[in-house]
């Protein structure tokens, strides 16, 4: 009777090897997970700072009409473009591609050569001397342990504020957000 059962035994599942879907070991995954989950915030961070405080997008044709400096933009002055390197440098680290880690410095070389200039330039006219301040004070690349602050937070509008004004904002807004989606 034994021989029978041992005969009928299912094979080894994933789970009792420890390894997810990816046939890599969970700790791998666990890590991509992580990486990934932390550019994916840093970025959304980002996104929204510009869109509630700058009230703009990041887009061109759609600049902000104030210049943030809170928030993720308190730490860091290219949070959404670190966003992007880091998500380069785990993603070819989890698939052990030297190549798709390459992309990090090839999207950083992008930013220095051409983005950064167009933004400077923007910036510098738009907002001549809050951005050479911020500018001085917060590096590009590379997080500050604390958060520069020179101003609070911009509360958001609400309609008992202005509520003549508050409607048309609020309609201007949504028309930015639904003007790119497909």
């Amino acid at each position: 009777m034994n021989d029978r059962l041992a005969s009928q035994r299912l094979p080894p599942s994933r789970l009792a090897d420890k390894r997810p879907i990816t046939g890599l070991p969970a700790w791998r995954c666990a890590g991509l997970f992580i990486g990934l989950l932390i550019s994916f915030v840093i970025g959304l961070s980002a996104v929204q700072m510009l869109a509630v405080q700058g009230l703009g997008t990041a887009i061109p044709l759609d600049p902000t009409r104030r210049l943030v400096t809170t928030g993720i933009y308190s730490y860091i002055r290219n949070p959404m473009q670190l966003s992007a390197a880091l998500s380069w440098v785990v993603l070819g680290a989890f698939l052990d591609n030297i190549w798709i880690a390459a992309a990090a410095v090839m999207a950083w070389i992008f930013v220095e050569g051409i983005v950064r200039w167009h933004h400077r330039n923007d910036l510098q006219q738009r907002f001549p001397q809050s951005w050479a301040d911020y500018r001085n004070a917060v590096p590009e690349w590379l997080p500050l342990w604390r958060p520069h602050c020179t101003a609070t937070a911009i509360r958001p509008r609400s309609a008992a504020d202005d509520p003549g004004n508050t409607q048309r904002d609020s309609t201007a807004f949504s028309a930015r957000l639904y003007a790119f989606s497909p």
